[in-house]
């Protein structure tokens, strides 16, 4: 009897953590999926300027990232996307001081200053697209947040997402992957 109670309780113990790896298999799979097209505009999302308005090497990799994209014809427009900083500093000045610094035109960078979540960024985007006739994204980011920036692009209302996931690797991403889980979960959720 007290085998049969063991038994269930490791079922009952167990069946959250195969539904967790399951949920950040999946995310990590379709992540590290890019989805890359000719498009109207490539979204590069936030992350962390240094104080001196440097990007951090994983906000580095997404701008080099897009600015691939950029050079091999696939978008003709990048918006950043990045609100203000712990440290008080402006990430999409930031960002587009960095992509011109890498030889892309000013005037195909648009700033969204107010892109403080991937939400925000997403309503920005859908908003831009809107106004000036377009209908088609990628966003760029990290593999483990592009499923949910997806999510949230469709969300509100952009025809068409793609994805590409920057080249930047760290320890941390085994806590960022985990953290996406209930993001992406609640994302999802909410588009049924």
């Amino acid at each position: 009897m007290l085998n049969k109670r063991i038994r269930i309780l490791f079922l009952v113990l167990a069946m959250p953590l195969v539904l967790c790896l399951s949920v950040g298999g999946l995310i990590a799979w379709k992540g590290f999926s890019d989805r890359v097209f000719m498009a109207d505009v490539g979204v590069v999302l936030g992350n962390h300027v240094y104080a001196d308005g440097t990007p951090s090497p994983r906000l580095a990799s997404r701008l080099d990232k897009a600015a691939e994209l950029y050079r091999k014809g696939f978008i003709p427009l990048i918006i950043v996307s990045g609100g203000r900083g712990k440290n008080k500093r402006e990430e999409a000045p930031a960002m587009k001081q960095y992509l011109v610094g890498q030889g892309i035109p000013a005037g195909d960078i648009v700033e969204d200053p107010n892109g403080v979540d991937t939400r925000q960024t997403a309503v920005f985007t859908a908003a831009f697209l809107k106004q000036n006739g377009l209908k088609s994204a990628i966003a760029v980011s990290q593999y483990f947040h592009l499923p949910r920036c997806e999510l949230a692009f469709e969300m509100e209302g952009v025809p068409e997402v793609g994805t590409a996931h920057a080249d930047y690797r760290e320890w941390r991403e085994i806590y960022s992957l985990l953290r996406e889980i209930p993001g992406w979960l609640a994302y999802r959720l909410r588009l049924k």
